[in-house]
């Protein structure tokens, strides 16, 4: 339970910095240095039109359910992770810039080495920007773009700049236009996810989980769930996918991929997937946000062999599950199981 005068504190924080563009994060530069990395989050003002991403926790605390939420801006997604600005700078890496316009009320992320400087500086393009803030470190930006690149993108209606990797259901916004590739963001690490991916001995193995085909399965572990563990999951069986007796493996029709209409168009009909309820998770390269689907086993290939599923790192909000559900867009019809074995490491 967050204490109430936390939450209130917070809240006030929050207006501070997206109104005024001074921000509680400059202060923390100069503090101790904290954890090695950070996550970036976007939230949106349907107000003012502005998008505004940062990895200050006094913010970003809203994405795990931690603290107060805003009432004016609203979480949209994390987009990955920055190197912590109050350690020493990485070799290789670049600055992240925050700059903010209180006329436009538009904030502005960028690593183009012309908008480099100092805290506090100001700078005249279309209207007065002040640089409040360095969001962290990040890796210089692709030749093209790739699963966790920053991209910038602009809206002449709204005024406004937008840092971001992917907007909502990956559909750009009317009005916005994308004009630059700022960073690389940095993939998650902890000791969970260097565990599944080394095969290392698991903390917990749960065996002959049955995850029925007709709704969504959570995941039970005495050790829980938290930031940083990591998922394996393998599965056998067949499962009924309509009302006539049809069965497909759990890893789904192998050599087809789902089309629109059914919850993970990208994978197979009717193999296992996977969601965090609240939350996200790191899954192949790329974040996903809670209760989007994502792959969660393997494919059979042209010669028979079927391939390892991915290792999923979770990072769940306050309350937030791991369920597992077959990939039909219809399930009451369905019937049957999967029988699941989970690894997780931590």
């Amino acid at each position: 339970m967050i204490n109430r005068a936390r939450r209130l504190a917070t809240a006030i924080a929050a207006v501070v910095v997206a109104m005024t563009g001074i921000v509680v994060g400059t202060a923390t530069q100069a503090a101790a240095a904290g954890p090695a990395q950070l996550p970036l989050v976007t939230f949106f003002n349907a107000g003012t039109g502005d998008y505004f991403t940062t990895s200050q926790p006094q913010w970003t605390c809203q994405y795990f359910d931690t603290c107060a939420d805003h009432p004016d801006y609203v979480a949209v997604g994390r987009q990955g992770d920055v190197f912590n600005p109050d350690n020493p700078q990485p070799a290789g890496t670049v600055k992240l810039f925050h700059w903010w316009s209180p006329d436009r009320g538009d904030n502005f992320l960028t690593t183009d080495p012309n908008w480099a400087g100092n805290v506090g500086d100001r700078r005249v393009s279309g209207s007065e920007y002040t640089l409040f803030r360095i969001e962290g470190f990040v890796n210089p930006a692709p030749a093209s773009a790739g699963p966790l690149t920053l991209r910038s993108f602009w809206s002449g209606a709204n005024l406004d700049n937008a840092a971001i990797v992917r907007f909502p259901n990956s559909t750009t916004p009317a009005g916005y236009s994308w004009y630059r590739n700022e960073a690389d963001l940095i993939r998650p690490v902890s000791a969970g996810l260097t565990g599944c991916q080394t095969n290392a001995a698991p903390r917990h193995t749960l065996t002959s989980w049955h995850a029925a085909a007709n709704t969504f399965s959570t995941y039970g572990s005495p050790f829980g769930l938290r930031r940083g563990d990591a998922l394996h999951l393998s599965a056998t069986g067949f499962t009924r996918i309509d009302g006539w007796g049809t069965t497909v493996p759990v890893i789904g029709l192998s050599g087809h991929r789902a089309g629109d209409g059914f919850p993970l168009p990208s994978e197979p009909p009717y193999t296992l997937i996977g969601k965090v309820t609240a939350g996200g998770a790191f899954v192949q390269g790329r974040w996903f946000e809670a209760n989007t689907w994502f792959p969660v086993v393997g494919h059979r290939l042209s010669n028979g062999t079927i391939t390892s599923g991915p290792c999923v790192f979770v990072d769940p909000a306050v309350g937030g599950q791991f369920q597992v559900g077959i990939n039909d867009p219809t399930l009451w019809d369905n019937g049957g199981y999967a029988d699941v074995t989970a690894r997780q490491w931590f």
